[in-house]
């Protein structure tokens, strides 16, 4: 079962590896406060995005996005609340990133929100191939 967890670490790893050039927070999200309290039924407020990121200067809202699909990232994997964010951030003139990773293939995307939801022409998923111009290396 794909939770997500590997992507965001290795997402995490590399914005270590940045040393002084980026600044990653994490948001506490529900899963991590119900992790630390088992058993206990505590209200979070769903968040906007797992993480806050300030890299060469510029500051991101940045979502990590895993999926296995074989033709199209599917909008699916995206809260409403995240959406919303994402187009909100972006008419703000901010920048709500989703670090997309394709685990089919292994491939990496750093794709602003406006231009995610701009690719999928009004479809609830954006094909992978539409998303070529946005590759990104992680590992490197």
């Amino acid at each position: 079962m794909n939770t997500g967890k590997t992507s965001e670490d290795i997402v995490t790893k590399y914005f270590t590896r940045q040393g002084k050039e980026a600044f990653l927070h994490r948001v506490t999200d529900q899963a991590e406060v119900r992790g630390m309290n088992p058993g206990k039924r505590i209200l979070v407020r769903k968040q906007p995005s797992d993480n806050i990121l300030t890299w060469r200067g510029v500051t991101y809202w940045l979502e990590v996005k895993s999926s296995a699909a074989l033709h199209s990232f599917p909008f699916g994997n995206m809260t409403d609340v995240q959406r919303s964010t994402a187009v909100r951030v972006g008419a703000a003139g901010g920048k709500y990133i989703f670090a997309l990773h394709r685990l089919t293939s292994d491939q990496w995307y750093w794709v602003e929100g406006k231009d995610l939801f701009r690719l999928s022409g009004g479809k609830d998923s954006c094909r992978w191939d539409a998303l070529t111009p946005y590759k990104w290396n992680p590992y490197k």
